[in-house]
């Protein structure tokens, strides 16, 4: 039997293996010994280890042409092939649950781009492409029912060299969409996990006022829709204040200036509170020597804390 007549059986065994129908048969001579033929012929042209990307669509057969390529091209070309696919390096459930809080609530779900741990992919494709004879890496293991990243310990090994890494997955290869994208929902499934209001028609999304957290054209998100706090009725920041965080913290508003230090080192930032005129020290500019500054000032942390921080700058 040649080698050709062994690969395809051994490719219908493993085909049945997998639950895949006989019907499935015409795959092997269409795309399954094309893309073999081709991986063969790329790291030829290389001479060293490659990595290979595969997109398509949930459902289009690229997880069984992944499964199913590694031996094909072992019998026909003697390449030793390994898979990474981005199912395996979901983020865990608590860190996505996490982002849902901090960043977008769609992220709590896996699938979407923000739900995997690209850095943990990044490392592991490098270590598969780097590794030697007798190396070991292991692929982390994503179990779908219990929606979480198994423990290392249940993570698969695999033993290098590889001659060819895939990288599997649906979105594999495109490029990130534009940050004003995020900010009004595509659809209605998106705007009720955001907290829009699209109204009876769903035709126009406005964010919904009073719910604490800042999205859309809000300048401010109190938890209320009182006005005369710093944040009003339509969560836009009122005069004189000065709001941040989510909920919205709101300060009435201060002015600063400038005072020379005593010692003539710098100078002193000084805040009047318009409430009450009282002025407070909260920071100051400081020489560090040369062209180089330090400045202490105040801003809003993530929890709406007015809080000291600091930043060095160079006079341009």
């Amino acid at each position: 039997m040649g080698n050709m007549e062994r690969a395809r059986e051994e490719w219908m065994r493993a085909r049945e293996d997998l639950g895949i129908p006989a019907t499935s048969n015409a795959l092997f001579d269409t795309w399954h010994l094309p893309f073999a033929e081709a991986l063969s012929r790329w790291h030829a042209r290389r001479g060293a280890p490659i990595v290979v990307g595969v997109q398509g669509c949930q459902g289009a057969g690229k997880s069984t042409l992944c499964a199913l390529t590694p031996a094909l091209a072992a019998t026909l070309f003697d390449l030793r092939v390994a898979v990474l696919a981005l199912d395996d390096i979901y983020l865990p459930r608590r860190d996505r649950e996490q982002l849902a809080r901090t960043a977008h609530p769609l992220w709590e779900t896996r699938g979407v781009p923000g739900t995997h741990d690209p850095v943990l992919g990044a490392i592991l494709l490098e270590r598969l492409r780097a590794a030697g004879k007798g190396d070991r890496v292991r692929i982390p293991v994503f179990d779908k029912g219990l929606d979480d990243r198994l423990e290392p310990e249940q993570w698969h090994e695999v033993h290098g060299p590889f001659d060819v890494i895939i990288f599997e997955g649906w979105c594999v290869g495109l490029q990130e969409g534009d940050i004003a994208d995020w900010e009004t929902p595509i659809n209605a499934l998106e705007a009720e996990e955001l907290g829009f209001d699209c109204g009876a028609n769903g035709d126009a999304c406005d964010s919904v006022c009073g719910d604490g957290v800042v999205r859309g054209d809000e300048t401010c998100d109190d938890g209320d829709t009182e006005p005369d706090d710093g944040c009003d009725a339509n969560c836009r920041v009122e005069d004189f204040y000065l709001c941040g965080g989510q909920p919205s913290t709101c300060i009435e508003q201060v002015f600063m200036y400038g005072a020379t230090a005593e010692d003539g080192s710098g100078t002193e930032l000084y805040l009047i509170d318009t409430a009450d005129g009282n002025a407070e020290l909260i920071g100051e500019i400081r020489d560090s020597g040369g062209s180089t500054y330090s400045i202490t000032g105040l801003a809003f942390d993530d929890n709406g804390t007015l809080d000291l921080v600091e930043a060095e700058f160079e006079d341009t």
